[in-house]
């Protein structure tokens, strides 16, 4: 439980209200905040006063120092038996700035399908922002790096001609870096999958998922719409439960009260003692 009462009455007996100790930010306000951002989004209009101005006052630079911690925490690694390409490539290339210019900052997205396939498979981007956060911070370029291009030639450089995963290369513009998947690290993630008899598994985080499909009104006549979302939908919970989620299917059947309402009074009035002498429906 968080100790709301306490906080508010050292912020209270402060100095400035929005820190905890002198007109700085301490490693206190640090750990505070933090643990606060975990609840504020469903707690903070009852928290006292004083830990709800304590809170707005440093949200702005909470969230700016999340952003920031993203882009200098290394990406966890990715094997190349990864069924992601972009993953396995997006791992490639980062692993080979990082290699040659620790310093340089990465945005996320750094690999993309190519437009034109005669320019290749893949391009990868990551040239121009590594160049320019190193310029911006000033820290040291890796050798013979004046520009986009340079650094493009540096990284592939780097991962050589014999790589695993990428059989061509070249620089295209700025400094992109064009390339072309292996066919022989092709060939191996077909046999894999071959020898398997199943397709490879994404590692997600299981959810549980709910699927609302078909639903059709029962006092209707059916249609192909009905076969088309029963056949999509299921489609889609097979694909879910195939990556280990676990999916609820929900087939909601209503919208039906008019429909038996006017049966019910036609019964009514064409067969008044319908309950002791049951019509013929057939």
């Amino acid at each position: 439980n968080l100790k709301l009462e306490a906080l508010a009455t050292a912020l209270e007996h402060s100095a400035s209200g929005v820190h905890l100790v002198g007109d700085s930010d301490s490693m206190a306000d640090i750990c505070i905040l933090v643990t606060l951002s975990k609840f504020a989004n469903d707690h903070l209009s009852s928290w006292p006063v004083a830990v709800q101005k304590y809170y707005n006052f440093h949200e702005g630079t909470l969230e700016k120092a999340k952003q920031a911690v993203e882009n200098y925490l290394p990406a966890p690694p990715v094997s190349l038996d990864d069924p992601s390409l972009l993953k396995v490539l997006t791992s490639v290339f980062a692993t080979a700035v990082e290699e040659i210019a620790p310093s340089a900052v990465l945005p996320p997205s750094i690999i993309k399908k190519c437009d034109n396939p005669k320019h290749g498979d893949y391009q990868c981007s990551a040239a121009m922002p590594a160049f320019a956060s190193l310029k911006k911070s000033g820290k040291p370029m890796p050798p013979g790096v004046q520009g986009p291009p340079q650094f493009a030639e540096a990284i592939m450089k780097h991962l050589g001609n014999d790589h695993p995963v990428i059989s061509e290369m070249q620089i295209q513009g700025p400094g992109f870096i064009m390339c072309k998947i292996s066919p022989n690290y092709l060939v191996g993630k077909v046999q894999s999958i071959m020898d398997a008899k199943s397709l490879p598994k994404p590692k997600v985080e299981p959810q549980t998922c709910l699927v609302d499909f078909s639903s059709p009104n029962i006092a209707k006549e059916m249609h192909v719409g009905h076969l088309r979302s029963t056949i999509i939908g299921e489609a889609v919970c097979r694909i879910l439960e195939f990556v280990g989620h676990k999916v609820e299917r929900v087939n909601h059947v209503g919208d039906w009260g008019t429909q038996f309402g006017m049966l019910i009074q036609y019964l009514k009035e064409e067969y008044p003692d319908f309950a002791q002498s049951m019509p013929n429906i057939t």
